[in-house]
């Protein structure tokens, strides 16, 4: 037997060659064959260790990518696993699809992530959910939320988005057995947003006008009858929002930079503060529909008066809301 072993020994050093361990357990798949032409195969688990602080550990240091720590102190691992000391910044990825920041402090505890892809994913997609990215399962070793919020970025395809139609980010509520929206700030292909817990996430798409039944927690006494449904539906989806005493205030008048904000909203439009507009009157521009009033001048779905200015404070007419929603229908066709 030991001659077995030893043969076995020399015939993978033979045939393989150098072989590059990773932190974790490695699978190698050795094929032997005997003298009378049999083949048989061996699977082998070799187990490589991540290096500890004093620079020590299992494993050939040559062949190895354990977790690194750059000049301000943050440890960072690619290897789907990460292991930090209670209070220290780190960050995870599992390729370019997803990537896990975590901020100093925001555990007592030390802390080990993991990241896995989903792959069967049937049972938890209903027939009206479109993904725009993988379902990625990241864990920690301990069922307390994080004292400070955890950044998770996750990466998608944006061309197969329609015009009708935003990206946001998901988790999966494993109680109810349904996805939650949680949104997130889309740049290019990649998409953020901070979580204080882990589960399943993913990147789905979202209808930007799609309305929505459930109702809001909204003083409607004021309300017609005949627009109560719309306001509930509006103010849920996102497209208009009540004041902090809970009042809609449905017979105030609207300005030129709230309809515009109305606009950017229900097109899921991105809304960067204190954005150039290229109106004359940029400056008068609220800084908080700085950036709706730039996405639709870029859409072509307002325009300034003859001298190019906006006139964010200005009341607008019913005939312009009018021409402002005929454009955004042309523009979700």
């Amino acid at each position: 037997m030991l001659g077995c072993v030893v043969k076995l020994q020399k015939i993978a050093r033979h045939r393989l060659g150098t072989i590059n361990l990773s932190v974790g357990s490695n699978p190698i798949t050795v094929i032997v064959t005997a003298e009378n032409g049999t083949t048989k195969t061996y699977t082998v688990a070799v187990n490589r260790a991540s290096r500890n602080s004093n620079g020590e550990g299992g494993g050939s240091s040559n062949h190895s990518t354990p977790p690194t720590a750059p000049s301000d102190g943050t440890v960072i691992s690619t290897e789907d696993k990460l292991t930090l000391h209670a209070g220290k910044t780190g960050k995870v990825s599992l390729g370019e699809e997803v990537t896990v920041s975590v901020p100093p402090d925001a555990t007592d505890k030390e802390l080990i992530v993991t990241i896995e892809k989903v792959l069967d994913t049937q049972k938890l997609l209903a027939d009206k959910d479109g993904l725009a990215s993988s379902i990625f399962e990241i864990l920690k070793n301990f069922p307390e939320n994080f004292r400070k919020p955890v950044t998770l970025t996750l990466s998608f395809d944006p061309t197969i988005l329609k015009n009708n139609q935003s990206a946001a980010v998901f988790y999966y509520d494993e109680v109810k057995n349904e996805w939650v929206e949680i949104g997130g700030k889309m740049s290019g292909h990649y998409i953020t947003v901070e979580v204080d817990h882990f589960t399943k996430f993913a990147v789905m798409l979202i209808n930007a006008l799609k309305p929505k039944e459930a109702g809001v927690a909204l003083d409607t006494a004021k309300i017609g009858d005949w627009a109560k449904k719309a306001v509930a539906q509006a103010v849920q989806t996102g497209i208009i929002k009540g004041y902090e005493d809970g009042s809609f205030r449905p017979d105030m008048a609207v300005t030129r930079a709230v309809m515009a904000m109305m606009a950017a909203n229900a097109l899921a439009l991105p809304n960067e503060p204190d954005t150039a507009t290229g109106f004359a009157d940029d400056t008068d521009i609220p800084l908080w529909a700085k950036g709706a009033v730039a996405e639709l001048r870029k859409f072509g779905l307002v325009e300034g008066e003859d001298t190019n200015k906006f006139v964010p404070h200005a009341r607008t007419t019913r005939a312009e809301t009018v021409t402002v929603l005929l454009k955004m229908l042309k523009e979700i066709k």
